[in-house]
């Protein structure tokens, strides 16, 4: 009779546990369920760069970007220099944009860089040609 009554009080005791630890794993299943819904657009920085050469340094360059606002700007350098700038945050689907003009023919190259997330810039445009010139121009749409 003692065997039934123990029994009877461990299974009295588990019935009265049950709801807790219904409870206990239905949360630890919901906790680890949870997804963050509002999903963060990638942002993205570009960097615009031209590397001139010339014999004759006293040469001005002009340079137009296109910002994180969609507007050209323009920047003056010294040819025979490294010039770069950086804008951002912009979105995918933006289409950076990079033209260069001299007073006279100069080699000089252009390069457009992304970085998304914070992580290093990239090479994503490049025009490294030899042929002297009085302008040139570079585009490039984020996609990825």
């Amino acid at each position: 009779m003692n065997n039934k009554k123990e029994l009877k009080s461990t299974h009295s005791r588990l019935i009265k546990r049950l709801p807790w630890v219904f409870l206990l794993t239905i949360g630890i299943i919901s906790f680890g369920c949870q997804c963050d819904c509002e999903e963060t657009a990638d942002q993205y920085y570009v960097k615009y760069e031209v590397i001139s050469t010339t014999a004759n340094n006293a040469y001005t360059l002009h340079a137009i970007v296109n910002n994180e606002k969609n507007n050209d700007v323009n920047f003056t350098f010294t040819a025979g220099s490294q010039w770069e700038t950086i804008i951002g945050p912009v979105q995918k689907g933006f289409n950076a944009s990079l033209g260069v003009s001299a007073p006279t023919t100069i080699i000089f190259h252009l390069k457009i860089y992304v970085s998304k997330n914070d992580s290093p810039f990239a090479i994503k445009a490049n025009d490294s040609s030899e042929t002297s010139r009085t302008s040139g121009q570079l585009s490039y749409t984020i996609d990825y």
